[in-house]
Formats: structure tokens, C-alpha cells, sequence
């Protein structure tokens, strides 16, 4: 007779991540993380109450992505799920205007805080590989989004440091996770659409062996 599967627990551990993050030599066993880094508006109070800048966010989400990837065991994966932000360089970016490559005349010179590359470049830094790139969609593919976000939401997923093999292409956990998906509803402005994150989810379990996932920024829960 097949014992019952055991229901799923949860432990929310109150303090910061990164203090957390810095006493795991790794996240252990089995262990995979999801996860959507804040952005440079969720991060104020460690700027001294003050957004940061383009540099600066770029900075951090690169020397985020790097320390969480480095706590990955064998055969563990990080998948983040970022939305890209439009950002106006000549007001926004005080550093730039300072510097005298963007000035009050550049009023309205949108440019693009591109995720998926800082959070690369933190992987890799790590040490880590890319095991693939997908993309969300929070409307139709041929709709116009305006507004500081795209209607897109980048889906990243990094091997471990320590070594990971992606599954066969023909298993089910692949075929599961398409290129391109929907990212399903949310529950809240800013939240990991429900779909979406069911497939990253069933991925890691069925793909990767995964048992256990934490999230270090887990927002509403």
C-alpha cells in the first residue's frame, strides 16, 4: 500500500534575506529557489529613503542574483521572475545628469532598466549557468503596453555553481513550461501571475527533483 503524500508546510522566517542568505552555507538538498527581485521602488530604506538610482539598482540586482545563486546546491536551479521598468533619464537618473550625460533638455529620453541582464550577469558571476529564458505575458503578444512596464515579465531560471541538468527536452516537465505562456491572475499590482508560477513550480519538482522552494522576497506570500 503507498503511504499518503504529506501535505506541504510552510515556514516564514521574519528577518532580513540577506542576513539570512549569508549564514546558508547552501540552501540544501533538493532545494530550488523562485523568487522576484524587489524593484528599485520596494528598496528605498536601504537607500536611505531614497529610490536609487539606475546604476545603483542595476548594482544590486546583480550582487542579489549572485549571492542567491551561489547558495544553490547540486543540482538546484534559481528561477526569478522580473518585469523589466522604463524610466525617464533625464529626470530620474540624478548621477547622469550630474555627470552631464543627461540633463534637464533630456526630459521625456525614456530608456530601459533591462532585468534579465543584471540578474545574467549575477548568475554568472556566481558562477552559475543559464539553463533557459522564458517570457510571461500579461496581455496579448500583439498588444501596445504603455505605461513604466512592459506587457511582458521576463522568467529566468539558473543553474547551480555546483553543477545541474536540465531534463531530457522530451520529458513532461519541459514540455510543461513553454517559451512564451501566460502569466495567469495575480493577487496583487506588483504579484507573480498564478499560472505561471504553477509552471515554474511543476518544473522544478518534476524537472529537477526539486522538494523544497524558498523564496527570499516572498511579497504578500
Amino acid at each position: 500500500m503507498t503511504a499518503p503524500a504529506q501535505p506541504p508546510q510552510r515556514t516564514v522566517v521574519h528577518g532580513d534575506a540577506f542576513e539570512w542568505l549569508a549564514t546558508q552555507p547552501t540552501l540544501g538538498e533538493r532545494t530550488c529557489v523562485v523568487t522576484s527581485a524587489p524593484d528599485r521602488s520596494e528598496i528605498r530604506e536601504a537607500f536611505g529613503s531614497r529610490t536609487p538610482t539606475a546604476e545603483e539598482y542595476g548594482a544590486w540586482l546583480t550582487e542579489t542574483t549572485r549571492l542567491i545563486v551561489s547558495k544553490l546546491d547540486a543540482g538546484c536551479a534559481a528561477v526569478f521572475y522580473q518585469s523589466d521598468v522604463r524610466y525617464d533619464a533625464g529626470v530620474d537618473n540624478p548621477s547622469a545628469a550630474a555627470a552631464g550625460t543627461h540633463g534637464a533638455e533630456d526630459a521625456g529620453a525614456w530608456e530601459y532598466i533591462d532585468k534579465s541582464f543584471l540578474c545574467t550577469s549575477g548568475a554568472l558571476k556566481a558562477g552559475g549557468r543559464v539553463m533557459w529564458h522564458k517570457l510571461a505575458l500579461r496581455t496579448r503578444p500583439d498588444n501596445l503596453v504603455l505605461g513604466v512596464n512592459p506587457g511582458y515579465t521576463h522568467v529566468l531560471c539558473y543553474g547551480s555553481p555546483r553543477g545541474t541538468r536540465l531534463p531530457p527536452p522530451c520529458s513532461p516537465a519541459v514540455s510543461n513550461a513553454p517559451d512564451v505562456m501566460s502569466r495567469g491572475e495575480t493577487d496583487w499590482a506588483r504579484g507573480a501571475g498564478a499560472e505561471a508560477t504553477e509552471r515554474i513550480v511543476r518544473y522544478l519538482r518534476d524537472g529537477l527533483g526539486a522538494r523544497r522552494i524558498v523564496d527570499p522576497f516572498c511579497g504578500t506570500g
